[in-house]
């Protein structure tokens, strides 16, 4: 229903400066009929004080001028109520032309005037959240086609207002491809009208050529035999949400990953514990039998076979502890520039006897006149370089070669190889090579071994800045590299 508007009429004699009400115009400023009687003053004093300058401006003026009167402003009635009138005015003239008043109503407009100021107010507030919620709005009118986005919803993906189409067609065209098929479907089920509110996930494109994850709630408006005529929603920008579940998703399968390590490492661990231990345990109680019964001979390979355990045992538990102080990063290092054939040439000294032993030839292959200065902590690089000819010797084959070389790389750093004359690594198996306890299917063999060295080799190196790495051809061989930052001098 409408509401009506209440409306009195007035006339004004500018010789009396009197003015007459009709009884509606008593009413509506609060008074009953002929209970005052009233004049221009009268009138003013009425108006707001806020109003009162620009009417009196305004009304002298329509008097000066002999011109029509037109303001809308607020009255003060009787009763203290503020209200909002329109006073309307028109010259009246005798029959020689002479002014002789004007005659006017006043229209009771607050009801109007409160409805606009409740529909500014939700405005505002509409607009405030909005801008409060950083979101987007738009509206697809489907019976006309026409389709509104708001200045925000273009921003969020680059664009100024007014530089991209008001039309759907403009806006799936930024979906992303693999979005596509979901925003069909939901069209589809809208227009079915399955639901009357949709949330939507979907990814459109930015100016800059990244993609923005958009949520997107929609609401559908219907006529009054169902059918959707036009569907309203609000876009969020969520890529910061959906960047946090990335990474949360990304430390949990981390974290995953790091247990089964965990776990898998306890448990190799924890065979290869026992290997040596129940040998010495075994040996151990075949010596504490009756001495009778013990020929020198087994007492002596008894003894053998414990010690050896004895050294692997000691051997891996060294290995061990070294790995969790580099994992831990507790395991100090002293990076000096250090020369590095003197290095080397320690190193194969060291292994010297164990190749000898076994038949297997130790070649020097690099320069004479010469050696870089590396930047390496001395005593660590030792423990890489024979853990790597240590390898080489236990996997060669008899009357083998070893080749250990060095040369100078393009960036200035240092490459030292390790080749060997063994059976190579299987390509099978060549993607285990780092990993702790992976023998590569010696474990079944004579040959000693704990299986962390070159996982430690690889920290170590790595924490000293380096890289290393191999090459391997089954039948003929493996060459394993490390390649590590020389100091900008060499020594001669």
């Amino acid at each position: 229903c409408q509401t009506v508007a209440k409306v009195g009429s007035w006339e004004y004699d500018p010789a009396s400066e009197k003015v007459w009400w009709s009884d509606e115009n008593y009413r509506l400023l609060g008074y009953e009929p002929g209970e005052v009687d009233p004049d221009f003053d009268l009138v003013l004093a009425m108006t707001h004080p806020d109003d009162r300058t620009e009417v009196l401006s305004e009304w002298q003026e329509a008097t000066e001028n002999r011109s029509a009167y037109s303001g809308e402003f607020r009255i003060i009635t009787k009763n203290g109520e503020t209200r909002w009138i329109i006073g309307q005015a028109t010259p009246e003239f005798d029959p020689a032309g002479n002014w002789i008043g004007h005659v006017g109503s006043t229209t009771d407009v607050t009801e109007r005037k409160r409805a606009e100021q409740a529909l500014t107010e939700s405005e505002e507030r509409f607009s405030l959240a909005m801008k409060g919620a950083n979101d987007g709005l738009w509206d697809w009118n489907l019976e006309t086609g026409n389709f509104y986005h708001s200045p925000r919803w273009a921003e969020m993906l680059g664009y100024r207002s007014g530089e991209l189409p008001d039309s759907d067609e403009a806006w799936e065209a930024l979906l992303h491809p693999d979005d596509r098929p979901r925003m069909t479907k939901f069209q589809t089920d809208f227009v079915k009208g399955e639901k009357e509110s949709y949330d939507l996930e979907v990814r459109f494109h930015h100016k800059d050529g990244h993609y923005v994850d958009v949520l997107s709630r929609v609401i559908s408006v219907r006529n009054s035999e169902g059918v959707p005529i036009r569907m309203v929603g609000t876009n969020s920008d969520i890529s910061a949400r959906k960047k946090a579940e990335q990474e949360l998703i990304a430390a949990r399968e981390l974290a995953e990953a790091a247990s089964d390590a965990k776990s898998q490492f306890l448990s190799s661990m924890s065979h290869e514990l026992r290997t040596p231990l129940n040998a010495i345990l075994g040996f151990g109680q075949l010596l504490d039998q009756d001495e009778g019964s013990v020929t020198p001979q087994d007492h002596k390979m008894f003894t053998e076979e414990i010690l050896k355990s004895g050294h692997h045992l000691l051997d891996l538990v060294n290995d061990v502890l070294d790995l969790e102080k580099i994992e831990s990063g507790n395991l100090p290092l002293e990076i000096e520039d250090r020369e590095l054939t003197p290095l080397l040439d320690t190193c194969v000294k060291m292994v010297g006897g164990d190749a000898r032993q076994n038949g297997i030839k130790i070649i020097n292959h690099w320069p004479e006149d010469g050696s870089p200065v590396v930047r390496v902590d001395e005593l660590r690089f030792k423990q890489t370089l024979l853990n790597l000819l240590s390898n080489a010797v236990k996997y060669n084959r008899p009357n083998g070669e070893i080749v250990l070389d060095w040369h100078q790389s393009r960036g200035g750093s240092v490459r030292i190889s390790v080749s060997d004359t063994g059976e190579g690594i299987p390509k099978g198996l060549r993607s285990k090579v780092f990993e702790p306890f992976e023998r590569l299917g010696a474990e079944s063999s004579a040959t000693p071994g704990t299986g962390i060295g070159l996982t430690i080799a690889r920290e170590l190196i790595e924490s000293m800045g380096g890289t290393i790495g191999f090459e391997s051809v089954v039948g003929k061989g493996s060459t394993f590299w490390v390649e590590l930052p020389s100091a900008d001098q060499k020594l001669h």
